[in-house]
């Protein structure tokens, strides 16, 4: 059993654990599915090795950004940000940084 959570599992439990209310199929799939399947690609390119503080923040700023498509709360996308970049000890994106309308 691993002592900690991977940050990039953490970033997917993240965007699997927040509802989304986007209504836009295409929207959706350029600006959750397409930047989730990136994630996933990072994380067996990665394999067992942890990912470096930039590449750290480049996957936050991505997380940012695919709360913000999934039209999640401002407030709950800051918390969930917040709890991974405590969790793991990383500064990050502000909230809204991504995705502007």
């Amino acid at each position: 059993m691993t002592q900690t959570v991977s940050f990039i599992g953490a970033l997917l439990k993240a965007i699997a654990s927040t509802p989304n209310h986007n209504q836009d199929d295409a929207d959706y799939n350029q600006r959750v599915l397409e930047p989730t399947r990136r994630l996933r690609k990072v994380e067996q390119e990665l394999g067992e090795q942890s990912p470096s503080h930039q590449q750290m923040g480049e996957l936050l700023a991505t997380l940012a950004g695919i709360l913000a498509a999934k039209q999640v709360d401002a407030n709950e996308q800051q918390e969930r940000l917040q709890e991974i970049a405590a969790q793991f000890g990383i500064a990050q994106p502000a909230a809204g940084s991504h995705g502007s309308h």
